[in-house]
């Protein structure tokens, strides 16, 4: 962009430019290409668009992390903005309670624009007890680093353990 005219107008600066002007620093790090109905309890509950194309997504506020904890690139990746978040794998609840979250989103094919606001009920995240446990097998992930991950058998939890070897 090359800046080409000026004014200034009291406490308003004008300016004007020829070239492409590329949006002011807001990003959409985020897309849904999996398009449906989504589930009365997933993040996008009440939100569809008119498109089957690619709709990027921003968190603008993100939930209290003290009631629940969204990864919010796992969701993107693994397309769960669909998916009930008692099941989805991004999704972690901790503690009983609601969590409000704002979303903004722009449509690729037409370059349409919004925000919507989403409140999640979340009920008692389940405790696996004690004698339960393990019920997952290691695997290395990365140099001196090992995972532990699976569902728990009984409730269905999903469990990641990271443990970092000196």
């Amino acid at each position: 962009m090359n800046l080409n005219l000026g004014s200034v107008s009291g406490n308003t600066l004008e300016l004007g430019y020829t070239g492409a002007f590329t949006g002011g620093g807001v990003t959409y790090p985020y897309v849904l290409t999996a398009h449906g109905t989504p589930h009365p309890n997933s993040i996008m509950a009440g939100n569809t668009f008119d498109t089957t194309g690619t709709v990027e997504l921003r968190i603008i506020t993100d939930a209290d992390p003290s009631i629940i904890v969204v990864d919010w690139q796992a969701m993107s990746d693994n397309q769960e903005w669909l998916t009930d978040i008692d099941i989805a794998n991004s999704v972690t609840k901790v503690a009983a309670g609601t969590a409000t979250i704002t979303i903004g989103w722009r449509v690729v094919a037409d370059g349409g624009t919004g925000t919507f606001e989403r409140t999640i009920a979340v009920t008692e995240p389940v405790v696996v007890p004690e004698d339960d446990w393990p019920f997952f097998t290691p695997t290395t992930t990365a140099a001196k680093t090992w995972q532990w991950s699976g569902r728990h058998p009984k409730t269905g939890m999903r469990v990641r353990i990271f443990v970092e070897t000196p």
